[in-house]
This record gives C-alpha cells, structure tokens and sequence, in this order.
C-alpha cells in the first residue's frame, strides 16, 4: 500500500512537471528515435527542485532535481535524502526499487526505470557544500515508443539557495 502511495506521488509529480513543460513548449526535441542511439547533448541545466514532502517506498524523505537539456524537455531526478553524501553513489535498476529514480520527458514520449533490469540510473554526489555537483548516468526506456535513452557522466549543479530549498543544507 505504501509503495503503491509514494509511486502514484511520483507519477502525479511527473506529470505536474510534463504539464508544465509542454504548455510552455512548441519546439522539436532533437530525441532520437533510433533504439540504443545517444541522445546527444551540450549542456544539462538545473531548472529547479522540490520544497515539498516527497517520499520513497520506504518512507524516507526524498528530495527531487528538475533538469532540462537542448535534447531532453524536463527530467526529474528523484532520491532518498538520507543518501545525498559527498562521494556516495546511489544506483537503481528497475522501477520502484532502490534509492534514486528518474523519469524524462519530451513531446513524444515518457522515459523512466522499466521491470526488466536492462534499465538503470546512477548518482553520485561528486561535491556537496556551496553547491553540489552531481554526476549522472542513465539508461531509460520509453513507455510508448520503447526508444532506450541513454546518457553517461552528465553533470549538474544545485545552487546553495536550491539545497536549501530541499532543506540539504
């Protein structure tokens, strides 16, 4: 019952965030439709995070990263607060499970974590006092299209006002 709770938050966030995303959005995407091709990309932005009460399956306090790119619409990062440590990795291969999620999305399709294993995220908290500096890599799969997005060493940066805001720091 709880996991079912915290994944329907989840969905509910994601889709707050794609409404968003896509009311204020007319342009292509750049999204490759070729399975197993790189999505290519120069820069990935930071574009916000959460202030509210997120939790994981096990009903630890979650935080969440909105992130963008020039290929990728909106992407939401979400993870157990308890595991944002400098020099920790924090991975999870299958939907529901683990400590870290993450669910893109464009104009075409919503990629996230599938049941099959052959899916994976993983986080690193690279740096962590001013502001953290996170590195990412992904492999996603696309829920109508079944396009695998994939993306190894992207970097993010959370401001120190945005860590507050997720009462890290």
């Amino acid at each position: 019952m709880k996991r079912s709770r915290v994944l329907l938050q989840r969905s509910l966030v994601l889709v707050i965030f794609a409404v968003a995303t896509f009311a204020s959005s007319g342009k292509d995407t750049g999204v490759q439709k070729d399975t197993g091709k790189e999505i290519t990309s120069r820069e990935y932005q930071v574009t916000g995070v959460n202030d509210f009460d997120l939790r994981f399956a096990n009903n630890d306090p979650a935080g969440m990263i909105v992130f963008k790119s020039d290929a990728i619409e909106q992407c939401t990062l979400a993870f157990v607060k308890s595991r944002f440590i400098q020099g920790r990795t924090t991975r999870a291969v299958k939907s529901g499970e683990g400590d870290v999620g993450l669910d893109c999305l464009n104009q075409d399709d919503v990629f996230g974590l599938d049941y099959s294993g052959t899916t994976y995220v993983k986080m690193t908290v690279k740096e962590l006092g001013d502001k953290a500096v996170i590195a990412l890599s992904f492999s996603l799969r696309g829920a109508n299209s079944q396009t695998v997005l994939s993306k190894d060493n992207v970097t993010l940066v959370v401001s120190r006002d945005q860590l507050k805001t997720m009462r890290i720091k």
